[in-house]
């Protein structure tokens, strides 16, 4: 027993040690990928950003997709904290049960009425405690990261972004397909109900034509009334105060209708590289942000920092400058925060095939809010 009590105190600072490790690996990733932008950083002004950062409301912002690491992110998740995780009970009585974390709407089918019908829909049940690990890929991931890099993620406890992931994609290959549009069309609800600020889309289908080459799925003849079902969920978000973004085209064939990027209610972003070039641009499409050759945080890729570069993954650095506006201005509306966006931008000839016709400057973006 003597023993046991003289070496109690080395066992607390082994516990203490331990703890603190776990918490500076969990937290390293973050800086990792600032040390890795250090082009994204100086384009953006982030300094700038960090200093008159007033952190004032917290925002959430829903990434839809294929899910994130949980691990990663559990600092910044938002979760329900009316549902009790794990009992099988609806505990808050909106229609999911143990929805704690979120939904997986990517598991399901349409019924024979032509209802589109969850399966297995409890995002926390994964492995008991985790609702993505191992049914994820890093596209999400590093969506979420970009979203975090903009909103500023080095102070932890005062982060004014949450993210709320929700799954409208299998993450086993053959992932995307016309079904995704009515499980973004539930997603969307479901955002709504859970408070969601801003809701961030990296994917989409054609209405049109379709060339196998492109990550674009059309959407079937026989399911053209899901249009009419996302169109009307993309109402009811924006009658709520949600600001959607959505992905573009990647490519030089913008005139394709995307789904849901050139949907009324939503705002559409491109990517261009740091000499301003694009890949795809139209006047369909709002604007365009940088979007290639970022590093970002992906945790199943090359140690955890993965380069890669599209539409994709500058819709969410738009979203975290629209989620940073809000958290410092929580009592102006949508409409103010997007006119603001729009008036922020700097005009530049090699984007002016954009309806906005250059890319975003975010100090003046979020000065604007001021005025």
């Amino acid at each position: 027993m003597s023993l046991l009590l003289k070496a109690f105190p080395l066992i607390l600072s082994l516990i203490f040690i331990s703890a603190m490790t776990v918490e500076a690996s969990s937290a390293r990733w973050e800086q990792r990928v600032l040390d890795a932008n250090s082009s994204l950083v100086r384009a953006i002004k982030w300094q700038s950003l960090r200093r008159e950062d007033q952190r004032k409301k917290p925002v959430v912002v829903a990434i839809l997709g294929e899910g994130i690491d949980v691990d990663s992110f559990s600092p910044y998740l938002a979760i329900n904290e009316r549902e009790i995780p794990n009992n099988g009970r609806d505990d808050d009585r909106n229609g999911y049960i143990d929805d704690y974390f979120g939904v997986d709407f990517s598991k399901g089918d349409y019924a024979k009425d032509g209802s589109y019908e969850l399966i297995d829909y409890s995002l926390n049940r994964v492995n008991g405690t985790s609702y993505t690990r191992g049914e994820y890929k890093d596209h999400e991931s590093k969506a979420a990261s970009m979203v975090l890099l903009m909103a500023g993620f080095n102070s932890r406890k005062s982060h004014p972004v949450e993210i709320l992931s929700l799954k409208t994609a299998r993450a086993d290959g053959g992932h995307f397909d016309y079904t995704v549009v009515i499980k973004t069309a539930k997603a969307l609800d479901y955002a709504v109900q859970r408070g969601a600020d801003v809701v961030s889309i990296s994917y989409g289908v054609m209405r049109r034509t379709y060339d196998p080459r492109r990550s674009y799925f059309p959407v079937p003849e026989p399911r053209k009334n899901d249009l009419k079902i996302l169109q009307e969920a993309i109402e009811r978000a924006t009658r709520a105060g949600v600001i959607i973004i959505a992905s573009a085209s990647n490519d030089r064939h913008s005139s394709d209708f995307r789904i849901p990027a050139h949907m009324n209610g939503v705002y559409s972003v491109s990517n261009h590289d740091f000499g301003f070039n694009v890949r795809g641009a139209s006047r369909d499409i709002h604007t365009a942000f940088f979007g290639t050759r970022l590093n970002m945080w992906a945790p199943r890729e090359n140690g955890g920092i993965a380069n890669d570069s599209g539409a994709s993954f500058a819709t969410p650095l738009i979203a975290g400058a629209v989620a940073l506006y809000r958290s410092r201005y929580p009592s102006l509306s949508p409409r103010r925060v997007m006119r603001d966006l729009k008036r922020s931008v700097s005009r530049r000839s090699a984007l002016k095939s954009f309806e906005w016709g250059g890319t975003p400057d975010i100090p003046k973006f979020l000065q604007l809010g001021e005025k």
